[in-house]
């Protein structure tokens, strides 16, 4: 859409040994011209190319005559020289998209937004030239996958990778989107090194995921436990911060049935050696710590014995 405020322009008709010298009505050197005005004059020649950069103007041949017929005059070809970015008219700001972020997590959209009139999605070339003139953000780039749909929503997920020495730093964690349909297990193939596993739900990988302990007590619930206790004294012991092994049982999970907590960091770790029947160790140490034996009477929480008596038999 050309800019239709009047602008200090330049007007200048090149002519050949074929085309007279002719004036474009309300333009001249020195004049003040109105873009669209321009527009409108050239609007009848066809096969013209407008480049956006310079505002350089040039009419291609056609009917294989030397010339352009325009109003009846003979015009080979048209240089109009604006100086618009720096002096008369402002170009736009940056892009702000601050106002579609969710109040809570700025790495994700609202969730009330509707698409095509409070926001609208751009192919990827398109964004980057944009971009590129007027800068700005946050970008919310668009995430397709393997079902080949478009989530305006996906779940972004924190990733520390363990060291083969089983060091790793949550600090400076590495975010993946996910859609909400991936399992756990999906999760956990886009980390496998083998390509042709990648699109497979892991159920046994070379890969771990690890959380937090009281994430992993908040969505894995034993409800077929029976006649399994744990004392009160015992949880008092528990780090609820200590990281422990998502069970390959409960990698079946969809993420949209999860709730972590918002800045919750899962560990990866990779087996050292993937070859089966490998010996050698993982690098995270196993397990949970050493429980007490509980006494009748004593208070009881089922769901952490449950939690506890996947690691305990793992323990190194």
């Amino acid at each position: 859409m050309p800019d239709t405020s009047k602008v200090p322009s330049q007007l200048k008709i090149v002519r050949d040994s074929f085309c007279k010298v002719q004036t474009v009505k309300k333009g001249g050197l020195e004049d003040t011209l109105n873009l669209t005005a321009i527009y409108r004059l050239i609007n009848g020649v066809s096969n013209f190319v407008y480049l956006l950069g310079t505002l350089r103007i040039l009419f291609a041949q056609q009917n294989n005559k030397n010339c352009i017929y325009f109003s009846d005059k003979s015009i080979r070809s048209i240089q109009i020289n604006v100086d618009f970015i720096d002096n008369a008219v402002s170009k736009p700001g940056p892009i702000e998209n601050t106002e579609l972020a969710d109040p809570e997590n700025m790495d994700h959209l609202k969730r009330d937004l509707e698409e095509g009139v409070e926001y609208q999605w751009l192919q990827e070339e398109q964004w980057k030239l944009l971009f590129s003139w007027y800068g700005g953000g946050p970008i919310y780039a668009r995430n397709v996958f393997a079902s080949n749909c478009v989530e305006a929503h996906p779940i972004i997920l924190k990733f520390a990778i363990v060291n083969a020495d089983g060091s790793y730093d949550i600090q400076n964690p590495e975010l993946r989107p996910f859609s909400t349909l991936f399992s756990l297990g999906q999760v956990a193939a886009t980390f496998v090194d083998n390509d042709a596993d990648k699109e497979e739900e892991v159920m046994s990988p070379s890969v771990h995921l690890w959380v937090p302990f009281a994430e992993l007590k908040s969505m894995y619930t034993c409800v077929n436990a029976r006649n399994v206790q744990v004392t009160l004294k015992d949880l008092e012991h528990v780090d609820h911060t200590r990281y422990v092994e998502i069970p390959n049982d409960y990698l079946h999970t969809l993420l949209g049935n999860l709730h972590f907590s918002k800045n919750v960091v899962f560990l990866v770790e990779k087996k050292c050696n993937p070859m089966p029947g490998s010996a050698f160790v993982w690098p995270l140490v196993k397990g949970v710590e050493t429980w007490n034996q509980f006494e009748v009477g004593d208070i009881l929480d089922v769901q952490v014995w449950c939690i506890s008596s996947h690691f305990n038999d793992r323990m190194n």
